[in-house]
């Protein structure tokens, strides 16, 4: 799943895909701004962002995914392989994710 920060507007790109996480803007968007003001999250560090969970999730159902019993059931995985990597936050509430620049 990727979170792409276009033209100031975060969406998710490929929804269906829950192997990975990463969050793509371009090199001189203000991706922290734009996570804080649509409540998604926050840029921890220049190359790392936390994403709150339902957001994304919300977000990643509304973009249309074509199996959803079998999509919450990877996204569950997905979020159980972050907590056992320590990529989550303390609450459970946010998930790290890894910020491309293009």
């Amino acid at each position: 799943m990727i979170v792409e920060l276009r033209k100031g507007v975060l969406m998710v790109v490929r929804p269906d895909d829950l192997n990975g996480l990463h969050v793509v803007a371009s090199a001189g968007a203000d991706l922290d701004r734009a996570l804080r003001s649509s409540g998604w999250g926050w840029v921890e560090s220049e190359g790392e962002a936390l994403l709150d969970v339902q957001a994304l999730r919300s977000s990643a159902l509304a973009s249309g995914v074509p199996n959803e019993r079998d999509w919450e059931r990877r996204w569950t995985a997905m979020i159980a392989y972050a907590t056992s990597k320590r990529w989550m936050s303390r609450d459970g509430k946010s998930v790290k994710a890894h910020v491309e620049r293009s």
